[in-house]
């Protein structure tokens, strides 16, 4: 094995060690289902609302987006303008 191949094993393995270990201290820290939701309500409203517009983005933009643009054409941007709207709602009431 030439020192490229440990070197790139040596990080795998520290990044699935570090992965457990942030699991394992998150998993001592959480006493219940809103803990687990919601972070027991401690990360404030920039993390969230940013945790909430990646989530949506992900998926929407990604995978629903671009299939809606490809079936549609141009009539899907009117999903656009929906998204921008929902999202002005949404952060809105979050805050």
């Amino acid at each position: 094995m030439d020192s490229r191949s440990t070197t790139i094993l040596v990080c795998i393995g520290l990044y699935m060690a570090s992965c457990v270990g942030i699991g394992l201290w998150a998993m001592r820290r959480t006493k219940n289902t809103r803990d687990f939701f919601m972070a027991g309500r401690g990360l404030g409203i920039v993390v969230t609302s940013v945790a909430i517009f990646s989530s949506t983005m992900s998926g929407f933009g990604f995978v629903g987006g671009p299939g809606a643009t490809y079936k549609m054409a141009i009539a899907s941007f009117w999903f656009f303008i929906g998204v921008l709207a929902s999202y002005s709602i949404c952060f809105f009431l979050l805050g």
